[in-house]
């Protein structure tokens, strides 16, 4: 269970903006689509209940707002349980510097055996990306590998895709990770700066040097509007999916086509989607649905992990 704030606004989690809607709905306001997303309707209607209340009118769910609902007109945070689909192991994360990283002070709180006690099997850890025609590492990838390693935890690694040569881009890449045992490997594509034509490239280098595809991390609706060719198409659909769609209401991504299911579902970023959960030991983070059974999850690293 997540303890609730004090606070609902445009970026608290999708769970809490949907039921002020709905309390909103349910206060006779004609809020629209009850939809997670905070819009100007949402802040409208939220004034409105301030006025109509007596209470300080700025357009957001602040204490005095929160405190006037709740005993006044019974609103309730909702309970935000873990995403549970059959069929599904929800046992892997995906993880930067971002989480638990302090670079001014160079310390790292990031516990990756409260992670394991808390059901987690795997966790994907961000290596490299291209930026501004420069690749650069992460400062926190070569210090965790051996932590989450020692935690009981499967290993991957990502690189951001970015402008510019996708062989250049995957060597770097593959030159960081270095000598690894049973690592996945993973291309985020999720920016036009990478062109299918690099991605492609990216992919096949990959390939070529580990004999396995890495895999593929993007928006179904990202991929389609890139408009591979089928030439490309057939190469990029070698990679398993890894899918991104923080969806509140439907539990049934779409698939991008060339794909026929996806391998790992990445539902929330612990703020949107359901069971938009933290996680013991590294907090806040992208959470995945694998999609199988734990044994499963090992299987898959055992296939497509490189050894190099």
């Amino acid at each position: 269970m997540y303890t609730p704030v004090h606070v609902i606004n445009k970026d608290s989690k999708t769970a809490y903006i949907a039921a002020w809607q709905q309390f909103l709905a349910n206060q006779h306001y004609k809020v629209g689509g009850i939809d997670g997303i905070w819009g100007q309707h949402t802040t409208d209607f939220t004034e409105q209940f301030q006025k109509d209340n007596k209470l300080g009118v700025d357009g957001k769910v602040g204490p005095a707002t929160l405190a006037n609902a709740q005993k006044q007109h019974g609103f309730q945070f909702p309970v935000i349980q873990n995403l549970e689909i059959a069929g599904h192991s929800n046992i892997v994360i995906d993880v930067s510097h971002y989480q638990k990283y302090n670079p001014r002070t160079d310390t790292d709180n990031i516990c990756f055996e409260n992670a394991y006690h808390a059901g987690i099997r795997a966790v994907i850890h961000k290596c490299s990306e291209r930026n501004g025609g420069k690749d650069s590492i992460d400062p926190t990838y070569h210090r965790r590998v051996a932590k989450a390693k020692a935690a009981g935890l499967l290993w991957g690694a990502y690189h951001f895709g970015g402008a510019g040569s996708g062989v250049e881009q995957a060597n770097y890449f593959l030159n960081e990770v270095g000598q690894s045992d049973n690592t996945v490997l993973v291309l985020d594509w999720e920016t036009t700066n990478m062109s299918v034509a690099d991605a492609v490239a990216f992919v096949t280098t990959v390939h070529s040097k580990t004999g396995k595809y890495p895999m593929l991390y993007s928006r179904a609706r990202f991929i389609n509007d890139a408009h591979p060719s089928s030439d490309q198409l057939a190469i990029l659909s070698q990679c398993p999916l890894w899918l991104s769609a923080y969806s509140w209401k439907t539990i049934n991504p779409s698939l991008p086509n060339g794909w026929d299911k996806y391998t790992i579902w990445q539902f929330s970023d612990s703020i949107h989607g359901h069971g938009a959960l933290p996680v013991s030991g590294i907090g806040d983070c992208d959470r995945n649905l694998f999609n199988g059974a734990a044994t499963d999850l090992q299987s898959f690293w055992t296939t497509y992990g490189i050894k190099l």
